[in-house]
């Protein structure tokens, strides 16, 4: 047998948080009316590219599509998979074809989601893989960012650098039972009989129990914040891997002698998402508005202390000063996030109880545990995500209008 090619991609939730399940909802529907060869197609999303790349990206797409072609006459039996991710979870896409064509985004088809024609018109979408069937291989972020690194070789820091697809010319340990996509696999997942295609499985989209998880957590937090949230799903995977990680150490008898630091540490990247990276770094290279304005006064403190980047430390003394300010003009609710004396007080403990989890030898009671946990859950009251939200969304909705 020849060695397996496949492919690795990078999808931004930026442009649609539920591209999974966008995609997954195609291929179970066609599956649902009857549809003898259910596709579905993917497409590759670019912008801001000139003539020459976008030809260049042609040259590349032409050259995997007779690439593929070959292959198939060669080794018709082989399957050839694309690898996606969002970093915060892998699938695989079992791979039909490549597709050139400028009008399919806006074709009022059941093979193409319809976020793919409400992009701005400065993104070009002429690139797509024909899918004949979608799998999850892990939803869990720091289990995907490992398997890139050391099974895929795949460095996700780096990733900005790499031009995608990439080509992968070897087969990864996924591959060493046989076919990923084989029917004897999909029968091993389910007792059903009338189950298809591995897109009709529950647990394409979520597993169960962090399907469960984000219930819990939606009921928690209420449903508008969560809704807001899932246009960032790397921040709605950390929230619920940690509510889960937490629910399962809390399992274990005397909980109260455990380590409180992995799901205190997913808590804590689901902060620094909205509020380091979603709030700070954009007014750090903001330059008009208000939000301009606050950019300033945070890079003439950063000059000020010789601070070099944005750190969930750091912004507890930004809010300070950006407290004082006496006008937030179009952005109120970040205004009222730098005043809410409940978000402060625990976001200096939350600060505390982070520094202890990202050293090495230092245990995080359950006690500091659920100080976290029941800010970001509303234990005590409405949830810390509810003005952090509102602020994120205010600022994030602010960048994209400017």
């Amino acid at each position: 047998m020849s060695p397996c090619w496949q492919l690795l991609l990078l999808w931004n939730p930026h442009y649609e948080p539920q591209t999974i399940s966008e995609h997954v909802e195609k291929l179970r529907r066609q599956v649902k009316f009857g549809n003898a060869e259910p596709h579905v197609y993917w497409g590759k999303i670019a912008r801001g590219c000139d003539s020459a790349r976008l030809e260049s990206l042609r040259t590349t797409w032409l050259g995997l599509r007779e690439r593929l072609r070959a292959r198939r006459e060669d080794h018709p039996a082989q399957e050839t998979l694309a690898f996606v991710t969002d970093l915060s979870g892998l699938h695989a896409l079992l791979l039909e074809d490549f597709v050139e064509d400028t009008r399919l985004r806006t074709k009022d088809t059941e093979q193409v989601p319809s976020y793919y024609g409400e992009l701005p018109e400065d993104v070009d979408v002429r690139f797509w893989l024909k899918v004949r069937d979608i799998q999850n291989i892990f939803h869990d972020p720091s289990r995907t960012i490992r398997y890139l690194r050391e099974c895929l070789d795949f460095d996700p820091y780096s990733s900005q650098a790499k031009n995608y697809p990439l080509v992968l010319n070897w087969a990864p340990p996924l591959e060493e039972k046989g076919p990923l996509f084989s029917a004897e696999k999909l029968k091993e997942r389910t007792a059903r009989r009338d189950v298809r295609l591995f897109a009709e499985l529950d647990d394409t989209v979520f597993p169960r129990d962090l399907r469960e998880a984000h219930g819990r957590v939606e009921e928690a937090v209420g449903r508008d914040i969560w809704k807001k949230l899932q246009n960032d799903s790397q921040v709605t995977a950390f929230v619920a891997s940690a509510y889960l990680a937490g629910k399962q150490l809390g399992s274990i008898e005397n909980p109260e002698t455990m380590d409180w630091g992995g799901p205190t540490t997913q808590y804590a990247r689901a902060i620094e998402r909205l509020f380091v990276h979603g709030i700070l770094e954009r007014a750090r290279s903001a330059h008009d508005g208000k939000l301009g304005e606050l950019g300033r006064v945070l890079r003439s403190a950063f000059q000020q202390w010789k601070v070099r980047r944005c750190t969930l430390g750091v912004g507890d003394r930004i809010m300070g000063m950006w407290s004082e300010e006496t006008d937030f003009a179009d952005l109120p609710r970040l205004g009222a996030l730098c005043r809410d004396g409940k978000w402060r007080g625990w976001y200096s403990q939350f600060v505390e109880v982070r520094k202890d989890a990202s050293h090495q030898g230092v245990i995080v009671p359950l006690g500091k545990f659920k100080v976290v946990e029941d800010g970001i859950l509303g234990g005590s009251g409405a949830s810390v995500l509810c003005p952090l939200v509102e602020a994120w969304e205010e600022v994030r909705l602010h960048r994209a209008r400017q």
